[in-house]
C-alpha cells in the first residue's frame, strides 16, 4: 500500500512539473509574439524616438537622447561620493528634460538634490531606496510625473507653489512633504 501511494505522488509530481513547463513555454511565446521589439536580435530594447545609451563625458551620467527633440533622459547616476547635486540643465550640449525610471536609485549618499526647471518628466522610481535623501529642490514644474515617481521617497521636496501646480498637486496627492 505504502508503495502505490509514493508511486500516485511521484505521478502528480511529475504530472505538475510538466504543466508548469508548459505554463512558461505558452508565456514565453506571448512575450516574443507581443513584445517583438523587447527581443531583437541584438537582445537590446531601446524606446521608439530614443537612442542607446550613452555615458555624459564627465562620466557622471547614462543618458538616452529624445531624437525627435534632441533633448536628454538621465537614465543613471554613476556617482556615489556626494551628498549634494545639482542635476545639470545640459549634459554634452543637450537639454535634459526628463529623470527616468529609478535614476537616481539606491543612492544612499545623496541628502539633497536640486532639479533644475529644463526637467519637465519624472518616471517612475526615480528616488526609489535613496534612504537618506532629505530634499529636492524644483527650479520649475514637472509636467508629467509617472504613479511612484517618488516611490518610498521619505523626506521633503522644495517647490514654489504657484509655479509648479502639476507637481504641487502631485505632492498633495501623494502625501509627500513640502515647502
Amino acid at each position: 500500500m505504502k508503495n502505490k501511494k509514493a508511486h500516485i505522488s511521484m505521478k502528480i509530481i511529475i504530472l505538475v512539473i510538466i504543466c508548469l513547463c508548459a505554463l512558461g513555454i505558452v508565456t514565453n511565446s506571448h512575450l516574443h509574439k507581443n513584445y517583438r521589439e523587447a527581443f531583437d536580435k541584438e537582445d537590446s530594447y531601446v524606446e521608439d524616438g530614443m537612442s542607446q545609451m550613452e555615458i555624459s563625458k564627465d562620466k557622471k551620467y547614462s543618458y538616452r537622447i529624445n531624437e525627435g527633440e534632441n533633448t536628454v533622459e538621465i537614465i543613471g547616476y554613476l556617482k556615489k561620493n556626494v551628498d549634494s547635486l545639482d542635476i545639470p540643465e545640459k549634459i554634452d550640449g543637450l537639454k535634459v528634460t526628463s529623470l527616468g525610471e529609478a535614476s537616481f536609485a539606491y543612492h544612499e549618499e545623496l541628502k539633497c538634490i536640486k532639479v533644475p526647471k529644463t526637467v519637465t518628466s519624472m518616471k517612475m522610481a526615480v528616488f526609489g531606496s535613496s534612504v537618506n535623501l532629505e530634499k529636492v529642490y524644483f527650479a520649475g514644474d514637472v509636467k508629467n510625473i509617472d504613479d511612484w515617481a517618488f516611490g518610498d521617497f521619505a523626506g521633503t521636496i522644495v517647490i514654489e507653489k504657484n509655479k509648479c501646480t502639476k507637481l504641487y498637486k502631485y505632492a498633495v496627492d501623494n502625501k509627500i512633504s513640502m515647502e
